[in-house]
């Protein structure tokens, strides 16, 4: 009969075995990369947060800003004349009328000649010696080397030497008169009087004088004003005008306070607000038992202390500034579901009605020294100046505490990093040892498996050998 070995097979699958051994071996690995993960994304929602407290601090210092408030646009009663304006250009009007535009000299040369007649032929004086009008000092003289026949310095060549003669600031250009006859124009690269010139040629005449533009201010006793060019800077402060033509009518240019511009910076103040309240609601949703959630926990979820930051955003911008009363006065208010709502046109209103309360509820209110039986009053900040203290508490590079909190996320972050590391130098060996082991094992098993076929060799050789005999 044949004998077996009980408990012994035939052969091991060493990886498979070392694979499931160290899948449970390695749970507390995952465990902590799991950790790893979560931390890292709560860091970095914490610096998301910090970057919209970062943009509701910009916005809310434009609003503390003098500037802000002071801001003016400027406007013409005609097309012809266009206006810019700095946003601190002062307030005003000014009426006048365009005496005329500026002009760029230019003289031609008398009479036309061919274009590739000699000097002597179309009559123009060789070298030419240009001269500024204003001041008497020669700008340059044109003495170019003639390409025509034997020599001679033709049209082209006489175009060619002023064009390449930048200190001339001159422009040249030969201009067809009638067929084949031509005359040299030079015209002045820059508008103005003082960009006038002469020439030593006297054949050139003049075709459009030098001009500054000029503008007359007032009817009982006008006044002019002059620019070398069409604009004018500095006429009215932080005003510049532009004039395209003659306008006799009068021209009113006017600087009035920019309320439009006072209330986009608002409604970007209120932006940035809103965005850090929805910011904060996707990241601290448990995703259950709120009627704005979005049924996804986010990466803080139910995170009180992000929570309560919202909460003082909704208060500083829904509470009474000192006794104001309500900023709904100005076009601000809450929303039932907890954002920020901003009537624009209501801010800008109050702005033309009375514009001390608007900016009060914004920018505060200040401190009032006692007056006689009147007491002193402390300085009562704004909306946004409660805003721009909030954020910078969140945001601030050494005490913030936005900034603490994702640095210590850092550093959890990192101590876990290290104990994941040294858990895949320790699987690491665990999973030699058990390949080692049970690869010892299955050597083990294979000098059985040969031991157990020799004996039942030897065993079913001498059961022959009995039969026989």
């Amino acid at each position: 009969m044949g004998l077996s070995v009980s408990g012994i097979v035939n052969g091991l699958d060493v990886p498979t075995i070392v694979s499931q051994l160290m899948q449970s071996e390695s749970i507390p690995q995952q465990q902590l990369q799991l950790q790893l993960s979560t931390i890292k994304s709560q860091a970095s929602t914490y610096r998301s947060i910090n970057s919209k407290f970062s943009a509701l601090l910009t916005a809310a210092q434009s609003m503390t800003s003098s500037a802000t408030w002071k801001a003016t646009s400027a406007s013409s009663s005609t097309a012809s004349v266009a206006v810019a304006a700095a946003s601190t250009a002062p307030a005003g009007s000014v009426t006048f009328s365009v005496v005329h535009t500026a002009a760029a000299q230019s003289m031609i040369s008398q009479p036309p000649t061919p274009w590739t007649a000699t000097t002597d032929a179309y009559g123009l004086t060789v070298p030419l010696t240009v001269t500024d009008t204003t001041t008497g000092t020669v700008l340059g003289t044109v003495n170019p080397t003639g390409t025509g026949a034997g020599g001679a310095v033709t049209l082209g060549d006489m175009v060619g030497a002023i064009n390449g003669t930048s200190a001339l600031g001159l422009s040249a250009a030969a201009v067809q008169v009638s067929p084949g006859a031509y005359q040299l124009q030079l015209t002045a690269k820059n508008t103005g009087q003082a960009h006038a010139f002469t020439l030593s040629d006297s054949t050139f005449s003049t075709a459009t004088a030098a001009q500054d533009a000029q503008i007359s201010v007032g009817s009982t006793n006008p006044y002019t004003v002059t620019a070398s060019t069409n604009t004018f800077s500095g006429f009215m402060p932080g005003v510049t005008l532009t004039v395209s033509q003659q306008e006799t009518s009068p021209v009113t240019v006017t600087v009035a306070p920019d309320a439009k511009s006072v209330g986009d910076d608002m409604q970007a103040l209120v932006t940035a607000a809103n965005a850090v309240l929805a910011e904060i609601g996707t990241d601290t949703d448990t995703g259950q038992g709120n009627a704005n959630s979005s049924g996804k926990a986010g990466p803080l979820a139910g995170d009180y202390g992000m929570q309560k930051l919202a909460q003082q955003v909704r208060a500083i911008v829904s509470s009474a500034v000192g006794t104001l009363g309500s900023p709904a006065q100005v076009g601000l208010q809450l929303n039932s579901d907890g954002t920020l709502k901003f009537d624009e046109n209501t801010f800008v209103a109050s702005l033309g009605t009375n514009p001390t309360l608007a900016q009060q509820f914004v920018s505060g209110i200040p401190a009032q020294p006692a007056v006689g039986s009147t007491p002193a009053t402390a300085a009562v900040p704004g909306i946004a100046a409660q805003l721009a203290t909030l954020a910078t508490s969140a945001t601030d590079a050494v005490t913030g505490t936005l900034v603490s909190l994702a640095n210590g996320e850092d550093a959890q972050a990192k101590t876990l990093q290290s104990q994941i590391d040294d858990w895949t130098v320790r699987l690491q060996a665990q999973q030699q040892a058990l390949t080692t082991q049970y690869t010892n094992l299955q050597t083990m098993l294979n000098s059985l498996q040969n031991q157990q076929s020799w004996l039942t060799s030897v065993l079913n050789s001498s059961s022959s050998s009995s039969k026989s005999s």
